[in-house]
């Protein structure tokens, strides 16, 4: 026989009821009237020789290898390609890697345990799309739509209507791998931003490194407001948002600080401020000074108030590293005879680092109370 229909008889198949040559069984279920014992049509399968089960209705459930197709209308709708080896068989939709849900949500899940998985969504005009709908939405703020059309991925609202939100959230280029953010077409930025602004916050810091060495630079914003820039490790200049003022670190300097002498020595670090108040007050005899060397040219100035007692105090000037020490004073004769000046007086020392000769050029205004 080439079909058979069997009607509410608890027939049992076997392969010994079908001939050779038999494809499928056909069972006519469309009849769901109760046939007096309580009960409409039903199947109950003790197995199965043919290939698929075909409805009254167009459409029909068939195997081919291991894998399973739903038809309706004569087309294949959905596709199951099935790999019992992987675990697809006993997979549940509810669970995704070692957690699995509890609640009543919906889940799609593809699963491949042993090879790739791969979701596809291939589309021609208009591109290919995935919508993200947020139901609890606010009004026309609940649709996100994912495009990929003439070679840019685009992120994309909707209205509810499917009408234009605002378009162009963020597009990826990709033949360039270029992003931009707020604009349509491509840009020759690796990062484009368009009629808006970057913000990294929390102290973070935005970095610019060179690929080959792995060194670079960077720029933060520390929790006093101050923003830095440095390069290499090294701060080279910040933005002092309480004072509103730029302290360079590397090159041209600025930034005060008061100092004090101790032990008849101090060490002024040009790195750190250029502009330094020194008082000589503590002095027991006479000082040395050090000036550590900043990373660059600067310019500077240091405020030297000698002490208070009966005799001023003699100052001898050194370096941290090897720099050298060339001296012009107002009547361009050198280093002042600092033990000659007046107790409490103060002088103002210009200095000036220049970097490529290694020196210190040194500057001494008169005397000023």
């Amino acid at each position: 026989m080439a079909d058979a229909q069997i009607e509410d008889v608890g027939v049992t198949i076997t392969s010994g009821n079908l001939a050779s040559g038999d494809i499928f069984v056909c069972v006519d279920i469309s009849d769901t009237t109760d046939d007096g014992n309580g009960t409409t049509a039903n199947i109950t399968w003790a197995s199965m020789l043919g290939t698929g089960l075909t409805f009254a209705a167009a459409g029909g459930l068939t195997t081919t290898s291991a894998d399973l197709t739903l038809t309706a209308g004569g087309s294949n709708d959905v596709v199951l390609v099935g790999n019992t080896a992987s675990g697809l068989a006993s997979h549940s939709p509810k669970t995704i890697a070692s957690w699995t849900s509890g609640t009543a949500n919906s889940y799609l899940n593809l699963k491949e345990a042993t090879n790739a998985a791969y979701l596809a969504v291939q589309g021609t005009s208009g591109g290919a799309n995935i919508s993200l709908v947020d139901l609890s939405g606010a009004s026309n703020d609940k649709w996100m739509n994912f495009n990929m059309d003439g070679g840019k991925l685009t992120l994309e609202s909707h209205t509810d209507a499917g009408g234009a939100g605002v378009s162009n959230i963020q597009t990826w280029d990709n033949g360039t791998g270029n992003v931009v953010f707020g604009a349509a077409g491509a840009s020759t930025a690796r990062l484009y931003i368009a009629g808006g602004r970057l913000q990294i916050d929390n102290d973070e810091t935005f970095t610019m490194l060179n690929a080959a060495s792995g060194t670079g630079g960077t720029i933060y914003c520390d929790t006093s407001d101050d923003v830095h820039f440095t390069v290499d490790g090294t701060t080279a200049f910040t933005l002092d948002e309480a004072n509103d003022e730029i302290e360079v670190k590397v090159g041209l300097q600025h930034g005060s600080n008061a100092a004090s002498i101790s032990s008849n020595a101090v060490t002024l670090d040009l790195g750190a401020s250029n502009t330094y108040a020194l008082d000589l007050a503590a002095a027991t005899g006479d000082v040395t000074i050090t000036l550590t060397e900043p990373n660059g040219d600067m310019i500077g100035f240091i405020d030297v108030k000698q002490d208070s007692g009966m005799m001023a105090r003699g100052i001898t000037w050194a370096s941290s590293g090897s720099a050298t020490f060339h001296w012009v004073d107002e009547n361009v004769t050198g280093e002042p005879s600092w033990s000659f000046d007046t107790p409490s007086s103060h002088r103002m020392i210009s200095v000036r680092y220049i970097k490529s000769l290694d020196r210190f050029v040194m500057h001494a205004l008169g005397e000023y109370t």
